[in-house]
């Protein structure tokens, strides 16, 4: 994606009715959209398209042409079975076609690497949140969950995950 478009995308979506906030609460009859992608123990520890360690990640939101995409929130949701897995790195959403990076990013062990923190079994992480979602917004493209290294799979580490996205879709 061309900073060219981000600046598009800015001033179509300054000049619509929604102009005054990216607040769902002010964007009255845009439907909020949830996408959630669940992630194997096979996704979490793999390098093929479609895992984690792959250079496209693992698909989230396909690619919406000729739309703009504002993202909301989005939460990286673990559960732990077994082992912890090892190495690994840290984990963002990036833009699936020009693989811009669109969000801080969640540290290994913050994510896969770490279990039962406090006696609990699942957790839920913000990748995105609040007012950092406020500036991601993308033409045509998708988004994509992808890891900076790949995750090991030690011992009986059988772990799941879930990537949740909430955004809105504009046409221009």
């Amino acid at each position: 994606m061309h900073l060219t478009a981000i600046f598009l995308a800015l001033s179509l979506f300054a000049a619509s009715p929604y102009s005054p906030s990216l607040d769902p609460q002010a964007m009255p009859g845009l439907p909020i959209e949830v996408s959630s992608t669940a992630l194997t123990p096979t996704n979490i520890v793999g390098n093929a398209i479609g895992d984690l360690g792959h250079a496209a990640g693992v698909l989230v939101i396909t690619p919406k042409p000729n739309r703009i995409m504002v993202i909301l929130a989005a939460y990286l949701r673990t559960t732990f079975v077994g082992d912890n897995y090892n190495n690994g790195g840290n984990i963002g959403l990036f833009s699936s076609v020009n693989f811009i990076a669109l969000s801080t990013t969640v540290t290994a062990p913050n994510s896969f690497r770490s279990s039962n923190v406090n006696g609990t079994t699942s957790r839920l992480v913000p990748v995105v949140s609040g007012p950092d979602a406020s500036g991601i917004v993308l033409i045509g493209e998708g988004v994509s969950l992808r890891s900076a290294s790949t995750f090991n799979q030690p011992g009986n580490a059988a772990g799941t995950g879930q990537i949740i996205v909430m955004y809105v879709t504009l046409t221009p």
